[in-house]
């Protein structure tokens, strides 16, 4: 016997119904397919993880900075929520373009503020690090929905992923192994 016919079932009682993966012994395991499946769910859950303390330091630096103000330039919605914003602000006598609307996603509210400024001519509030002034952004407050979500989407992604690279190397090793077993039997 090769252990039980859905391995998930007896150590995750509670995600076999959402989760169905093959025996961990199958041949299904040994396609090419499921080792970029594996490192594209691997990698991608790795960098969801990493995302927000990267991003969590870049709010301390603007924190530490500057406000200067900015003109828009270009401001467009993408979809539901996803802004793009083109503006200009000076520093040291230099003028700068910046594209960052926020470090993490957008507040509600912040394209129609940013549209009436750039139809009124209006300047806004531009945070800036003086050190680095490439790192500049016209909101940088943390929406801890972004700080919970996105590490917890991202280890469940990452997770899925090490399951299927472990067991694409299973599905490998066990198949070498019959076939050395299987040369030694034809030996004898």
């Amino acid at each position: 016997m090769l252990g039980p016919k859905h391995p998930m079932k007896s150590k995750l009682p509670f995600l076999s119904k959402w989760i169905k993966l093959p025996p961990a012994n199958s041949p299904e395991y040994k396609t090419p397919f499921v080792l970029v499946l594996g490192l594209l769910f691997f990698s991608l859950g790795c960098w969801m993880t990493l995302t927000v303390p990267y991003r969590i330091h870049l709010k301390s630096r603007l924190d530490a900075g500057l406000i200067t103000e900015a003109r828009i330039l270009e401001v467009k919605m993408h979809g539901r929520g996803s802004i793009s914003v083109r503006y200009q602000f000076s520093w040291q006598n230099k003028v700068m373009t910046g594209n960052r609307a926020s470090i993490f996603s957008e507040s509600d509210g912040l394209y129609h503020r940013l549209l009436n400024a750039m139809e009124k001519g209006e300047p806004v509030p531009c945070f800036m690090d003086p050190h680095k002034p490439e790192l500049n952004a016209l909101e940088k407050q943390i929406r801890w929905i972004d700080v919970i979500a996105t590490p917890i989407m991202g280890m469940i992604f990452a997770v899925i992923g090490a399951i299927y690279l472990k067991n694409f190397r299973g599905a490998h090793i066990k198949s070498k192994k019959r076939q050395v077993s299987k040369s030694t039997q034809s030996r004898m």
